[in-house]
């Protein structure tokens, strides 16, 4: 070919080839605008949970020490008997485990004094024992395991009884030189009246005393206290309300232990300050004369009285020194 016919040839064949790049470029670039965009995934995020707080530890509350309860009487009503026929205040003083002399001084009665049948008398009870708390357990004594015989066995020193016919707690204790509230501890007594012909009561060995120790420094002696507690009262509540000449009217107080012959109980009434009654008395019990109750149309019906032991001056009571003051004072009215 010669070189015109190339050069004629040269630029048919450049438009040729642009031709060719501007198709396949129109073919590329259609698909490539109409392809959507993947995006690319982006990692989740970790949740990383705060740790929980640890739990701090709880202050525990020491223990606030507990107040050991005293030991109280539980007031105790009335015991009233009504005089049946043949009877007489010694039988009905047996029944009941008291004393006759008890029962005649509760009564205000003298020895040779008449009863009626349906005649009222109170009967003094028994002293109660002050019940142990609850959260204080009581040791047992191994002395307290029965015997093979049904007998309660006996510790060292100690020696038994059997309770015979007109027996009381009170004789008995008399008897061994001791205490009735001993007794019952010992022999686990609730009612010392309940007492049964035949039983066997344990007598609690004695613990002796020491000898004082003399001193030789030239110093003054103190004195000592009280040979007894003063005298708890039980019976009648405080604010007690009573109406009539014929109202049992009767004040009770436990029993200190066994008192010497010149040693006695004085109950006195008051009323506006001034004493109006006064008895000496071995029992633990007195019944107010109704000759105490105050005038109808008095504006105070309040009579108070309070019990204290008194030492005997002189040959009969109702003389002496004040042994044991009185611990506690409580009121009635009587209408």
């Amino acid at each position: 070919m010669d070189a015109r016919k190339r050069e004629s040839v040269l630029p048919i064949a450049l438009v040729l080839a642009a031709l060719v790049a501007l198709t396949a470029l129109a073919a590329v670039l259609p698909r490539a605008a109409g392809q959507p965009t993947v995006a690319s995934p982006t990692p989740a995020a970790t949740v990383v949970e705060s740790p929980s707080p640890s739990p701090r530890p709880t202050r525990t509350p020491s223990p606030t020490a507990t107040a050991t309860p005293t030991q109280t009487f539980t007031p105790l009503p009335p015991i009233i008997h009504i005089v049946q026929k043949g009877e007489s205040v010694g039988i009905i003083a047996k029944q009941y485990g008291v004393s006759e002399r008890a029962v005649l001084e509760a009564n205000g009665l003298e020895a040779d004094s008449i009863i009626r049948i349906g005649q009222e008398l109170i009967i003094p009870r028994p002293t109660p024992t002050p019940e142990p708390a609850a959260t204080q357990p009581q040791a047992t004594l191994p002395a307290s395991t029965p015997s093979a015989t049904g007998a309660p066995a006996l510790a060292p020193g100690e020696q038994a009884y059997t309770v015979e016919s007109g027996d009381t707690l009170s004789d008995i204790a008399k008897k061994f030189n001791t205490s009735v509230n001993l007794l019952m501890s010992r022999n686990n007594i609730k009612d010392p009246s309940l007492l049964r012909v035949g039983q066997t009561i344990i007598i609690p060995a004695g613990t002796p005393t020491p000898l004082p120790t003399p001193t030789f420094r030239p110093t003054n002696t103190p004195t000592p206290g009280p040979p007894y507690p003063a005298p708890a009262l039980l019976w009648p509540p405080d604010g007690t309300v009573y109406r009539g000449d014929a109202a049992n009217v009767f004040v009770q107080w436990a029993s200190v232990g066994l008192l010497a012959a010149d040693e006695w109980y004085v109950v006195r009434v008051y009323r506006g300050g001034d004493v109006v009654g006064e008895q000496w008395t071995k029992a633990n019990a007195w019944r107010l004369p109704a000759e105490l109750r105050p005038p109808a149309d008095a504006t105070d019906h309040r009579l108070t009285w309070q019990v204290l032991l008194m030492r005997q001056e002189g040959p009969e009571p109702g003389k002496g020194t004040v042994l044991v003051p009185a611990g506690e004072t409580r009121y009635l009215e009587w209408y």
